[in-house]
């Protein structure tokens, strides 16, 4: 695969990512188009990933990448770099993500002197294949509504420059 580079993430590329629509049962991950889902995209903890010139997902640090359920169940507690991430729906299933998460880490561990974190829902069994690949192990679970969530926690390579 050919390289990916990060970007800063732009209001076009913002409505450009919550238009990625994936199918059942991974629609869980469809966010809406609006006002409110913009301004977080461009709250400066979200970054956009490409391959050439085409965006084929995005990463989020911080409290963007977290679970608001989990707070009331301890899953945040440790003090730890928080990653979501998100893949366009065509480069989903292929072995796509595994490239594309290594990458991720890479960027994100330039910055980060702590354990890194992930939280996702226990049905995405892909997923969490993937993170366990990484040498992340599951830590905490909790509920959001009837979903099930873990956190999956990871120490940091010590990467920072």
């Amino acid at each position: 695969m050919t390289s990916i580079t990060f970007h800063p993430m732009t209001k076009k590329l913002a409505i450009e990512s919550l238009r990625f629509a994936y199918e059942p049962p991974y629609d869980f991950y469809n966010v809406a188009v609006n006002e409110e889902n913009v301004k977080e995209r461009l709250d400066g903890s979200y970054v956009a990933a490409f391959v050439g010139e085409n965006l084929i997902g995005f990463y989020c640090t911080g409290p963007s990448a977290r679970v608001p359920a989990g707070y009331p169940f301890g899953a945040y507690e440790r003090r730890c770099t928080d990653i979501g991430v998100g893949l366009k729906p065509s480069w989903t299933g292929q072995g796509k993500g595994t490239p594309f998460f290594k990458a991720v880490l890479d960027e994100v561990e330039k910055d980060s002197e702590s354990c890194l974190r992930l939280s996702v829902a226990t049905f995405n069994r892909r997923a969490i294949r993937l993170y366990s690949r990484m040498g992340f192990e599951a830590d905490q679970a909790f509920y959001s509504g009837p979903d099930k969530f873990i956190t999956m926690v990871r120490e940091a390579t010590g990467k920072k420059e």
